[in-house]
């Protein structure tokens, strides 16, 4: 769905502390916590319920995940990110709180909701503060265009959503103006589980810079 080799991400080499080695390289927290992409992922199988199923794009340090996540027990997450020092992060805050209804995968999302999501399986995607790319050159990165929402709009189930928040206002406009052209995506004043969320390590970033907080919700109705 993304230009032939254009990805939008740089995999940079951040530091890995001792404590996110311990939980990267450990092969028994490994097996419990990161799915391996072999195939379309049975949801039922991987986390022993029949509990739909949310994932989360880019989450960072995963402060955010965890948090929803343990407030929403009957919800399953699958955070989706390719940076190593953040997957050692949420995995020690998985195993430190025993969060059962939360698995990471550490490759591309895009590559990853072609390849190993089944249609109408899902029961919203969010994505928080994706790389905005700001520079003109740059933007043909950008996580989120049209090829990207035709994309969840198959994978996405009736009265599931879509949930995304940037602090990149010429972003924003972009992504409105997207999935207004969606028939069958409604928009919506909020996702219930995002109430009251906390923020995440990005907007507040972008808070302490002024920047406006611009977040928008929609919901598949067809």
């Amino acid at each position: 769905m993304e230009k032939t080799g254009i990805k939008s991400y740089v995999k940079r080499s951040g530091r890995i502390t001792k404590s996110q080695k311990k939980y990267l390289f450990n092969e028994k927290k490994i097996k419990e916590n990161l799915i391996q992409r072999e195939g379309l992922l049975d949801f039922k199988k991987i986390y022993e319920n029949d509990n739909d199923c949310i994932v989360d794009i880019g989450f960072g340090n995963g402060d955010l995940l965890k948090s929803i996540a343990l407030k929403n027990p009957n919800y399953n997450f699958l955070g989706i990110d390719v940076y190593e020092p953040g997957i050692g992060q949420l995995i020690k805050k998985i195993k430190d709180k025993d969060i059962k209804n939360l698995k990471i995968i550490c490759e591309d999302a895009v590559e990853v909701l072609k390849e190993n999501i089944k249609e109408n399986s899902l029961y919203g995607v969010s994505i928080f503060f994706p790389d905005p790319w700001p520079k003109k050159r740059h933007q043909k990165r950008r996580l989120i265009n049209k090829d990207f929402i035709n994309l969840l709009e198959f994978k996405i189930k009736n009265k599931g959503f879509i949930k995304i928040a940037t602090d990149w206002k010429e972003y924003a406009l972009e992504i409105e103006n997207i999935l207004s052209d969606y028939e069958n995506f409604r928009k919506v004043k909020e996702i219930n589980i995002f109430k009251n969320r906390e923020k995440t390590k990005f907007e507040k970033k972008g808070i302490c810079l002024n920047h406006i907080i611009h977040e928008t919700s929609y919901e598949k109705i067809l």
